[in-house]
């Protein structure tokens, strides 16, 4: 169970009203997006770009309005392929928490070899584009690095993912990334001109950090729902709502 009880401190708890006079109050919640693919190779010793992190965002302080249902969807990992240039690979898809006022969202990972998204993917020996952009969505502070670029992934610190890694040389298929962490698919290697296969990107993650006592109880899509202290924790890994 990624993530869990490793937010901020605590969420202030919300005393404002909406125009119909229902109550507001604040979360937590951390949104992380779907990974790139990994390129496949068909040349012989010629390695191919992995895919790039999905984006990683995280606030302390994301109003809610009771009675108003949050959509929650968690993106997907994008797959890869066998063989073929790089735009043959998927990026991730995005995630996000929307309704009412809010739109709160991460970008899908982009695909290798150098395509762009919340982080951006790994270059190729051979098909040449650098290092991917990241930080598709133009977010402060950033969602994600470019391709290449090391960084820290500690769930529920306002880090973000790191970039996708360049594939290797070698009769290998690319890894693919773990599950509901977001992360990149591996770039394949190739030997004496076979086909290989890309590594999928890892899908992505919602989680929410709610006080108890503002709690509504009234979620669908079947997440993940534990109490530590004075809160709880809904936590995603398909798309659901919640219902402030």
């Amino acid at each position: 169970m990624p993530i869990l009880g490793s937010f901020g401190a605590g969420s202030a708890r919300g005393f404002g009203e909406t125009s119909g006079g229902a109550a507001k109050y604040e979360i937590e919640a951390l949104v992380v997006a779907g990974g790139g693919a990994g390129t496949g190779s068909i040349e012989n010793s010629i390695s191919a770009g992995g895919g790039g992190a999905g984006g990683y965002r995280y606030t302390a302080a994301l109003e809610l309005a009771g009675g108003v249902e949050y959509t929650v969807t968690v993106g997907g990992g994008g797959p890869g392929p066998t063989g073929g240039p790089g735009p043959a690979a998927a990026k991730g898809t995005n995630s996000s928490v929307i309704g009412g006022d809010v739109s709160y969202s991460a970008s899908g990972g982009g695909h290798g070899p150098g395509g762009a998204g919340g982080s951006g993917s790994g270059g190729s020996s051979y098909y040449g584009p650098s290092g991917g952009s990241g930080n598709a969505g133009g977010y402060t502070p950033s969602e994600g690095n470019n391709g290449g670029t090391a960084a820290s992934y500690a769930p529920g610190s306002t880090g973000r993912a790191g970039g996708g890694g360049n594939g290797a040389s070698g009769n290998a298929n690319g890894t693919a990334a773990q599950a509901n962490f977001g992360g990149g698919g591996g770039g394949s290697g190739s030997s004496f001109s076979m086909q290989r296969t890309g590594g999928n990107g890892g899908a992505g993650i919602v989680t929410l950090k709610i006080l108890t006592a503002d709690y509504s109880t009234t979620v669908t899509g079947s997440p993940n729902v534990s109490v530590v202290g004075d809160y709880t924790y809904v936590q995603y890994t398909g798309t659901g709502s919640y219902t402030a």
